[in-house]
Order: C-alpha cells, then structure tokens, then sequence
C-alpha cells in the first residue's frame, strides 16, 4: 500500500498534467530548401485553426477564418504519462478531415493560390502550438508539468488513405531543446506534408515519446516518499 506521502507525491505530478487549451492551425507554405528552416512561417496562409482545442478533451472542430464557418478538419490532441515516477510523457497528435475527404480537399482553395511572396504553395502545414505568435497566442502548446528536453526514440506517423488502409512512417528521430527564450515547458510542433501526399489521405497520427525534467518541488516530493518507504520496511 503506498504511504501518503508517495500518494501526494504521485498526485502533484498527476495535476501538472491536467488538460489545459492549445492553439492549432492547418494550411499551406512553401518548402524552400534554401531557408535554413526550410520554410518562412510569415509566408503562409491558414486554412483552419482552433484557439481552445483542449488536451485529452476529445476533438477539436478547426474553424475556416476565410470562410467564416466550420472547416472539414478535426484535431486531436492526448497527452499520456504511464508512469509518474519516471521523466517520460507520450504525446499522440492527429489531423484528419470530418467527412473522409482528402486533406487536400479539406483546404480552402484560396490557400492554394500564390502566398504572399508570390511563391506557390507546395506543402501543407499542420501546427500544435503557435511558438511564431502567428494568431496572438505565442507557444499556446501542449503543458507537460515540466521542462521538455527531448524526445526520446523514434516518432511514428500512422497515415490513413482514401481508401481506408493505413500505413506508417518514422519521422523526426531526437529533438534538439527549445531554443533559448522559448518556454521550456510548453510542447509544440509543426508538420509538413506535400500537397501531392494530402491529396491521397484523410488523416494522419503522430506518436512520441519526450523527456522532461520534473520541477524541484516535485523531486523533493519524491525524495521524501522513498526515506518514508524505507522507513516503513525498517
């Protein structure tokens, strides 16, 4: 039986972890392999977007802002920690339309016409989190109660085609920290799919696995519950 001190240890880390609002948006850019970056966020249009999606809440329902009605896209976002005690956290991220059109289809069309630099857009672009400010809402991510560090193995892509069938992808292997001045604790991603591939699937899952450093308090938690443990078996 645990000790109430584990419980309460376990419960601190189980309420940083508790749902909390994204930002997520879909919509078209163009790669350019000579941006270090490879693409110029700024240039870019937006197809539809959620201000209040919210973690382990189920679907978000994006809205078209050119339109100004409900878009065919759909977001979800769960963020899992199996284990208190250890520094991992499983985040499954996923964009897909409502109707099973293609997620080409699911576009506004204007979004596919030239972006304002004049360049064509060639991919579509998925965001969790809005790290640029694009919508107002700076690193508005996924909370994971901690700092992030990396992620750990390899990122796997479920895609689902037109047909029905599914097949996967490993994408991304280990991230690099968030640069300097970005919020530690916030996760965020951008992916990128050509518009060719988007034409052919209604949606795509994205798992991984990431790193955090737990805050001192919560350590000192920990710390506290393994003497009281050790103390109970002498």
């Amino acid at each position: 039986m645990r000790s109430l001190v584990t419980t309460l240890a376990v419960a601190c880390l189980s309420t940083t972890l508790m749902a909390d609002s994204y930002v997520a948006g879909v919509g078209t850019v163009n790669f350019d392999p000579n941006n270090p970056f490879g693409v110029d966020p700024t240039d870019s249009y937006i197809s539809a977007l959620t201000i209040d999606g919210t973690v382990n809440g189920g679907t978000a329902f994006l809205i078209d802002p050119i339109a100004g009605a409900l878009s065919d896209f759909g977001v979800s976002v769960v963020l899992a920690d199996a284990d208190p005690t250890d520094n991992l956290r499983e985040v499954t991220w996923s964009l897909f339309t409502t109707n099973n059109r293609s997620l080409y289809d699911g576009l506004n069309p204007l979004v596919l016409n030239p972006l304002p630099s004049g360049a064509d857009p060639n991919f579509l672009a998925f965001s969790v989190g809005d790290p640029f400010g694009l919508v107002g809402i700076p690193n508005s991510g996924v909370d994971l109660g901690a700092d992030f560090v990396r992620t750990v193995g390899d990122t796997i892509v479920t895609y689902t085609r037109l047909d029905g069938s599914t097949y996967d992808e490993v994408s991304f292997g280990n991230d690099s920290p968030n640069p300097p001045g970005w919020p530690r604790n916030e996760w965020f991603r951008t992916f990128f799919l050509d518009l060719g591939t988007a034409e052919d699937v209604t949606g795509f899952v994205v798992n991984q696995v990431v790193e955090v450093v737990p805050s001192p308090g919560v350590l000192a938690l920990l710390g506290v519950a393994g003497l009281a443990g050790r103390r109970r078996r002498d």
